[in-house]
This record gives C-alpha cells, sequence and structure tokens, in this order.
C-alpha cells in the first residue's frame, strides 16, 4: 500500500535514522533505501522534490524542506557504508 504525498523530509529522517538505529547492518538496508530516494524523489539532475503526490510531483525548491536534508542524510548514508566496509 502506498500512502501519500511522500515527503522529501520525512524520507530524509527515515534514512538518517536508518543508518543510526542499525549501525553495521548499513551496508544491507541503507541500499535500498538510496535506491527508493532516487526512484522516487530526485531527478537525473539532482533536484529533490518537495512532495510526490499520487498523480502528480511538486518540484519546488524548499532548499530548508527538501534539498538540504536530503543532503544532509545521503552524506550520512555514504559515510556510514564507508566505515562499514
Amino acid at each position: 500500500m502506498e500512502v501519500f504525498p511522500t515527503d522529501s523530509l520525512s524520507a530524509a529522517q527515515g534514512l538518517e535514522t536508518l543508518h543510526v538505529v542499525i549501525g553495521g547492518q548499513a551496508r544491507v538496508a541503507v541500499p535500498h533505501q538510496l535506491e527508493w530516494i532516487a526512484r522516487n524523489l530526485v531527478d537525473a539532475d539532482g533536484r529533490v522534490a518537495y512532495q510526490v503526490h499520487r498523480g502528480w510531483t511538486d518540484w519546488r525548491e524548499f532548499p530548508r524542506w527538501s534539498s538540504a536534508p536530503m543532503m544532509s542524510a545521503l552524506v550520512g548514508a555514504a559515510a556510514a557504508l564507508e566505515v562499514s566496509e
């Protein structure tokens, strides 16, 4: 069951929480989350969607509510994956 809207701030917080809470298992779980984010919330140019609704995507740019939290989560996930290798 999909729930809409999908919010980039929530996805970013989920990613940060996931890699902090599961620690060493991040190598297994985080790539799946990263794949989902890339497929659903980030376009080919790296632009982060604010929200994805059932029939449309809100691409307005809100650095404080979408881009910055997502970039922070992605950098944190990359660092966690690097450490776990």
